[in-house]
């Protein structure tokens, strides 16, 4: 149960930031815990993209996410 139990934490969106753990960690929304056969597939120019563009892609949406999280944090204190 406790994997679960982490699970649901990391991936609750916190009322503070508005974001996940798992997303201020990741810089993405977490996967579904169940995969769904349901979910459409990775467009083709994502998945062709190079390792050197999506490090750079995902480092500048985490460090948005860090800085609206701090954002909404600082405005929660107020």
């Amino acid at each position: 149960i406790l994997p679960w139990l982490q699970a649901a934490i990391n991936t609750t969106v916190s009322r503070t930031t508005g974001y996940s753990p798992h997303e201020i960690l990741f810089g993405e929304p977490p996967s579904p815990l169940i995969p769904s056969v349901h979910l459409p597939p990775v467009p083709a120019d994502l998945a062709a993209q190079p390792v050197e563009e999506y490090v750079k892609v995902l480092r500048r949406r985490l460090a948005d996410i860090h800085r609206r999280a701090a954002q909404v944090q600082e405005e929660a204190r107020r």
